[in-house]
Order: structure tokens, then sequence, then C-alpha cells
């Protein structure tokens, strides 16, 4: 059992060689002085021999003998001197052929660990026992290397303390372990203590001072510099150490603490659910949310698999994956699939569910719906998705590109197979371009892994234009970015917040933010409201590049706005009757509509080169207006302009005055 032999054997040896040791000091002791001062001494230098007189140089150390100064002091002493002669030379081997054989295979481990990128050569084995012959040459070495110091009482004290230090860190390895709690330490040596371990731990230390303090400062300063170096470069290698299991006690401790304090709009922070499915199918989607939070907010990117949750409930490898891309994309979020027969039953479980504690999303983010003309009872369910989050508190955001967020179908999960037999292979070579999933760039085929992390983009002209459109919110822009915020409804401040958040980032810190809103009356009232709009930013401190207030919502929009709104509802009318819009709805929310097509005249006029429109979004009341109709209302606002994002917070303050 080597959980009992190994402490056993270990401790009898212990014992038995420091009663061996402390019978030596005994008989040393017993038999010569510790220090003594010779009156002379002879010198042999060649054939001659010289007898120094001490009384004349009281400085010369070899006039100084005894157990202090006399090396050979064992050898004096022994019944037959030849014998500790042997012994050293016995235990000198054994030593230096245990080194010789451990280091190398220690060296062969941590280079396998890619800890140290340049150290690769030496992790290759030889033969069917891998044995690091590489390795094998580099501590050869290095043993010749301290060995032609040339001087014994140097170079021990240097191979001590490294032997101190890593005996000082195994010992608080042992003690942080326990320290940490770790369910998986569980020490089989009946007489562990932790404190015993920490104590040994300081022991080794002290010792290493004793023994040179120079060296001892050396020793630290190096295996500081090691440690910084890792911590730096964090190898992608998991040993199961204990610092894992502290960030775990941290991390729930802090969300235990976190969940007994009360909530203040001065801590308030957008902790967002991204419905994104697939991540690497929406990127700017996740871009966009990702430069908001910037890992200082929580963020959660959601996915729903359509399937039926008691058959195929295998998420494992899909969120590896999801999580593994978006670690890639330098976003810093969770990646959370469901399986669900239906999207609004799988959007439902990860509001009521996703987070913990205090950590749980307080705004949606989803993309708008593009198809949602041919699709009428997916819009239904898209529709009934943003009611249920506004029932439950959410703030949510919608954004809409032109182009369109959903890029699945460029992706393909496998490479190609080789098809260099083909005709056309060198025209299909000619219109593919392939990118890896994160971050999305183009490479060469000759150069592309055999992976299945590699993804094939066809139709080279389309996907200039769709790749943009994936980076819109990763580009660096050659003039200034454009932020215009249209605030048309108080709605607890979010849509003021996110863009300022935004702004912080290191790409949009200088854009230019400007700040738009629209009153019913004439031009008097949008002056009273430019004055009392420009106090209350001043109070909540947001700094703005321009604030402009039009007048004349309520004005009747043009012909050309009309008739396409009217197109749109006829086309949506084609469906079944039951999702068509009535003329009774339409003439209930009729001025509403021309207020969002006056909206969106506007927007041409003002936000057209815009880099990204933040809107007010309009507050579907499930009573009055149906699937069909809120979203043509949405779609007429935000048609033919640059990313548009709806905004609409859950009705709580997220601003204040106080700092």
């Amino acid at each position: 059992n080597p959980s009992k032999a190994i402490p056993l054997g270990t401790n009898a040896a212990i014992g038995f060689t420091s009663s061996i040791y402390l019978i030596f000091c005994i008989i040393s002791g017993c038999t010569t002085r510790r220090e003594v001062f010779l009156d002379y001494y002879e010198r042999r230098n060649g054939s001659l021999i010289q007898i120094i007189n001490c009384s004349l140089d009281t400085n010369d150390s070899d006039c100084k003998s005894g157990l202090i100064y006399n090396y050979q002091a064992m050898r004096m002493i022994s019944a037959f001197g030849p014998i500790i002669i042997a012994g050293i030379f016995a235990a000198t081997l054994s030593s230096a052929l245990a080194s010789l054989v451990g280091a190398p295979k220690v060296l062969q481990a941590v280079c396998r660990d890619m800890i140290f990128p340049s150290l690769k050569y030496f992790s290759v084995g030889s033969g069917k026992s891998d044995e690091p012959h590489r390795a094998y040459f580099l501590t050869y070495f290095i043993a010749v290397l301290f060995t032609a110091i040339g001087q014994l009482n140097h170079v021990a004290p240097i191979i001590s303390n490294f032997f101190l230090m890593t005996y000082a860190l195994v010992n608080y390895s042992c003690f942080d372990a326990s320290l940490a709690k770790a369910s998986g330490w569980r020490p089989a040596f009946r007489y562990y203590n932790k404190w015993l371990a920490l104590i040994g731990a300081l022991l080794c230390v002290g010792i290493m001072f004793i023994i040179n303090r120079y060296t001892a400062l050396v020793t630290l300063v190096i295996t500081y510099g090691i440690f910084l170096y890792v911590r730096t470069k964090k190898p992608e290698v998991n040993w199961g150490s204990s610092v894992q299991a502290h960030t775990y006690r941290r991390a729930l401790d802090a969300t235990l603490k976190l969940g007994s304090v009360q909530e203040h709009v001065k801590n308030f922070r957008p902790q967002m659910l991204v419905l994104t499915g697939n991540p690497i199918y929406r990127p700017a989607l996740v871009d966009l949310a990702s430069l908001v939070t910037h890992g200082h907010s929580l963020m959660i990117c959601g996915n729903v698999i359509l399937d039926d949750p008691s058959v195929n409930i295998k998420l494992y490898e899909q969120k590896d994956s999801g999580e593994l891309w978006l670690k890639k994309r330098n976003s810093k979020a969770f990646y959370q699939p469901v399986v669900a027969p239906t999207v609004r039953q799988g959007t439902m479980g990860l509001l009521q569910c996703v987070g913990v504690g205090k950590m749980r999303p307080n705004v949606v983010f989803l993309g708008f719906k593009n198809d949602w003309l041919t699709k009428p009872q997916l819009t239904f369910d898209y529709f009934n998705i943003i009611h249920d989050a506004l029932d439950l508190s959410y703030g949510v955001g919608i954004l809409r590109l032109q182009a369109g967020l959903d890029f699945s179908d460029f992706f393909e999960s496998d490479l190609p197979e080789d098809q260099d037999d083909d005709e056309d292979s060198d025209d299909e070579e000619k219109n593919e371009v392939f990118i890896s999933s994160s971050p999305l760039r183009r490479c060469s085929k000759s150069s592309i892994p055999h992976q299945t992390n590699v993804l094939m983009l066809k139709n080279t002209i389309l996907n200039k234009g769709a790749l943009l459109t994936m980076n819109v919110f990763q580009s660096k822009y050659s003039s200034s970015p454009i932020i215009d915020v249209w605030w048309l409804f108080d709605d607890g401040g979010l849509a003021l917040l996110l863009p300022y958040l935004l702004r912080r980032r290191k790409r949009w810190r200088h854009c230019q933010f400007r700040i738009f809103s629209c009153v019913s009356g004439e031009k008097i009232d949008a002056e009273k409201q430019h004055l009392s709009m420009a106090s209350l930013l001043k109070k909540f401190r947001i700094n703005y590049s321009d604030l402009h207030v039009l007048h004349g919502l309520n004005k009747a929009p043009n012909e050309y706005e009309t008739e396409k709104f009217n197109r749109i509802l006829q086309t949506w009318n084609q469906n079944d009757d039951i999702y068509r819009i009535t003329d009774s709805e339409y003439e209930l929310n009729k001025d509403k509509i021309k207020r969002g097509l006056k909206l969106h005249e506007y927007l041409l006029e003002y936000s057209s080169k815009s880099t990204l429109i933040v809107v007010t979004l309009p507050i579907p009341r499930k009573q009055l207006i149906s699937a069909g109709l809120y979203l043509a209302y949405l779609d007429a606002i935000s048609y033919n302009l640059p990313p548009v994002l709806f905004l609409r917070g859950n009705q709580k303050n997220v601003l204040t005055y106080y700092s």
C-alpha cells in the first residue's frame, strides 16, 4: 500500500540517517577539539618542504585546525581512513545518478506542458520507455558548468538553496491546498497538519538565509521570476492546482455576500443575456454586447437548440466549443445552450433561470428578425419573447443591421473534401475564402490546419461585404465614429447609459456623441425641451457633442414612407388569416404609425452617416398591437439605415445625480 509504505519508509530513513549523523557528531566531539591554533605547519612547494611559523602570521587560515577548519577530521579519527573516502564517493555518485535520472524527466514534463515554449526541443523522448535523451545532455552540460567553478564550498550553497526552495514550495503547496479546502485534497498521512506544512516551508526559507543570505536572495528572485512568467503566459495546461480551488471559493463567497447587498442605482451594471443562438453565427451581436460589458459586468450568450429535451440533451461539446470561440473573440462572456421544443420555451427558461443570486441578467439583447414577413409563426414567438422579457422586468435591446445578423448559411462545420480531381477545382479555389472561427481573418488555403474550428466561407464577391458586416463593431475606423442616441421616452436612462459605456472603449473613446429628441409641438416647445434636457444631462454628467430637439413629430409623413409601409402590410396580410392585421387595429395605432414614419424621415436626414444609432424601443402593448404590425412598425423606423439598436429599460432608474 503506497499510502502507508511511502510515509513509513521515508520516516524510517530520516530517523535512521539522523541517528547516524547524531552518533558521528558525538564521536567527533569526544575525540577532536572544535578549534585549534597551530604553532607551525608544513607547506609543500614542489620537492621543497617549508615549515611555517604561525606566530609570525596569525591571519594565516592554514594555522587553524579542528572540527571547524579541518575537512579531513573524519578520516583522521576513523579506524581506516579509506572507508571515509569510499563512503563520500558512494554518496556523491548515488545523489548524482538520482539527479541525472530525475531532473531530465522533470524537464521533459515541463517542456511538454509548454510552460517554456522555447524549450520544446527537449520534450522529445526516445524508445519504448520514452527516455529524454535530449534532456539528459542538457542536464549533463549544466552539471559540468557548475563543476567548472572548481570550489565545492561555492557550489554547495547554490545547490542546497535550490533544493530547500523546492522543499519550501512543496510544503507551502500542501498548506495552500488544505487552506483551499478542495474536495480532491485528501492526504493519507495520519499525522499531516496544514500548519506543520507551513512551518516546514518557513523553516526551509530560514535555513536558506542561514546558509548564505545572498544566494538565498538570488534563489528567491529567480523563483519569483519564473512564477511571474508562468502567470503572465498562462499555459494551456490544467494541473488541478489549488489556485483553481481558491478562485472558486472567492467567487462563491463574493456571490453569497453580493446576494445580501441591497441594489443601488449608483452601482447599477447592465448584465446582459444575449440571444445569439450559436455565437459564431452572429458575431456582430456578440461584439456590441461585449463592448458594453467589457468584462466589467455579466454577459451570457444564450442558444436555444430546437430538439426534444427528453431525447437529446447533450450540451457539453456545444458549450465547450461556444466558450472557446468567445475566448478567441476576446469576449468576456459565458455561453449557455438549452434544448427546448420551441424558441420561446427555451428563451423563457433562460430568462427565468440563467444566472445566480445578484449575478443575473437585467438586459436582453437580441437581433432584429429580418425574415419576419415570411415566417408568421416564428414572428409571433419573437413578439412574445419581447413581451416575456418586459414582463420579467428585463431591459430589451434589439440590434438591426441592414445585411442581417445571422451568417449561419455561410458556415460549414467541417473542411471540404479535397477536390483536386474536379475540372473546376481551380475556379472554386479562387472563389473560396477561409476564415478562422475567431478572430475572423483570411488565410491561404495551404496554411489551413485540418481541424473543425476552421470554417469555410463561399462566394467571395458577396462575402467581402459579409466579412465587413461580421466585424462592423471591431473595425478601427479611420475617422471618428458617430453615435446618435434618439431618446424619445424616459425608460430609466438605459438608452443613455449603454452608449456612455460604449464610449469608454478605446476605439470609441473619441467618437462624436449626439443626442436627439422629438416633441409633437412647435419650435418654442422644442427650445424649452432643449433647455431642460441640457440641464438634465449636465446633472447626469453625460458629456455629448451635440444636442438636438426636433419639433413636428405629429406632422404627416411623406407619401413615399406611407406607401412603403402599406406595401409591407399587404405582404404580411398574404399569410394566414389568424395573423392578419385588421382595419380596426390599424386605425387604433394610426397616430403611432405616423409618428414612426416621421421619425424615420428624421433618422434619414440626421443619422444616415452615423456608425451606430440608438433609438428608444416603443413598448408593444399586447392588447393593442399584433406581432405583424409591431414588427412592421420597427421595420419602417430602421429601414435603410446604419446599425440601429432599439433599446428600452425596465422603468428602473439607472442614472443618478450623485456620484
